[in-house]
């Protein structure tokens, strides 16, 4: 995850003037709890912060789409009235459908916008009513707190639990890696061979020889139903003499 962005944060440019940098200080206060919860580097791109001097501005923003796993979307009035943003929500939208997922774009809901309360606008709006259905991080009045008020900074840890639960079942639904209950069986118990099958009879008959009174060591019932005292069927009948001694030590 380290080196590269893993998120891409669509947001207009004014509003982060207009607030004096608090989104771009945003940025890097999710980024460095997403770290916290994950141990991990977490980069989120922003297009001033990450598109160098000379560099095609287009062709980097497409690029960085394609390869992050996660859109945070900053909705402000502004947000729908900007050609860029719409393209790249959009663009990651049809990403996220090609994916089989509802759950790579994080609303963050900053500035109070018709497009998002007004039902007839949001039914008219595609890009609203995606937004609209997701679970956004409500900013509205926290805008106006510093980041170091202990409202913000718990609103921040719970947004960076959020993206890493989302991490996490992405690298579960990696392709290549069997889902939970869709791999291979597991192998059931092994028959034993004929050679361990024998061995493990013999080391039966051998205990409970061990186990035995004395007096069945000496006499012992033959397998055709003789009178000696009874021994284990199968087993070869014992002297008479034997026999005899073990008949007087039993219990009839």
């Amino acid at each position: 995850m380290s080196g590269k962005p893993a998120a891409f944060m669509s947001y207009v440019r004014f509003n982060d003037d207009h607030d004096d940098g608090q989104l771009t200080t945003f940025r890097e206060r999710l980024s460095c709890e997403v770290r916290v919860q994950t141990g991990e580097e977490f980069q989120i791109f922003q297009d001033r912060a990450e598109i160098g001097w000379g560099q095609d501005w287009q062709q980097r923003i497409d690029g960085a789409l394609d390869a992050v796993m996660l859109l945070v979307v900053i909705i402000t009035p502004s947000l729908f009235r900007s050609t860029a943003c719409r393209s790249e929500i959009t663009r990651f939208l049809k990403r996220e459908r090609e994916q089989g997922r509802q759950d790579l774009i994080l609303p963050v809901y900053y500035v109070t916008a018709q497009e998002m309360d007004d039902p007839e606008l949001q039914e008219s709006d595609e890009l609203a009513r995606a937004l609209a259905s997701r679970q956004y991080a409500d900013w509205r009045e926290l805008r106006f707190e510093p980041f170091t008020s202990p409202a913000v900074r718990k609103a921040i840890a719970e947004l960076a639990v959020r993206v890493r639960d989302t991490l996490r079942q992405q690298t579960r639904t990696q392709p290549g890696r069997p889902r939970r209950g869709t791999g291979h069986p597991r192998p059931g118990p092994r028959t034993p061979r004929a050679g361990q099958a024998a061995a493990s009879q013999k080391a039966t008959l051998y205990w409970r020889r061990l186990r035995r009174p004395a007096w069945m060591h000496e006499g012992r019932r033959n397998s055709y139903g003789g009178d000696s005292c009874s021994g284990w069927p199968g087993e070869p009948a014992a002297s008479s003499s034997r026999t005899e001694r073990a008949r007087d030590s039993c219990c009839w």
